[in-house]
């Protein structure tokens, strides 16, 4: 199974796990870390995301990611909360952390740059809008974001 496919296969498992216990998967990375393949889960819920919460879902995943056979080697297993700076990955979660600072890349130029620094405006059909100091607000089709994730504020 390919590098896409094993991601994929991961996420539709992980993912009815998750949500009956009530979390939802933020992150999934799958990868090698020099000779040890690591399996890294970042999941999230109401009220945060404890120490005993991301011990029962490493049991729960790692029995069945062999029930389901979908890693065939060994693999290291870790699951974890996103933390502070958490990557945005849906609209739906754009709109959910509105008034919140990001750092957003885009796949081609806003307003002359493919980085931008800003406060998250809300959603309109599948644009984000943004507002960036002195500029007002900015809409990026959200087709466009490449990758963004929340700026830690002090």
């Amino acid at each position: 199974m390919d590098h896409a496919a094993t991601l994929t296969a991961i996420e539709q498992l992980v993912e009815p796990l998750l949500r009956a216990e009530g979390m939802a998967l933020v992150d999934l990375h799958w990868g090698r870390r020099g000779k040890t393949w690591v399996l890294t889960l970042f999941i999230e819920k109401d009220g945060g995301v404890t120490l005993e919460d991301c011990q029962r879902i490493s049991y729960q995943v790692g029995e069945l990611i062999e029930v389901e056979n979908v890693i065939d080697h060994a693999y290291t297993l870790e699951v974890s909360s996103p933390g502070l700076d958490r990557p945005l990955r849906t609209l739906a979660e754009y709109e959910r952390f509105r008034g919140r600072l990001a750092k957003i890349t885009t796949t081609t130029p806003i307003r002359g740059r493919l980085t931008l620094v800003a406060r998250l405006r809300g959603v309109e059909a599948e644009t984000v809008l943004v507002e960036v100091k002195g500029a007002g607000t900015i809409p990026i089709p959200y087709a466009q974001i490449k990758h963004a994730r929340l700026e830690v504020e002090f």
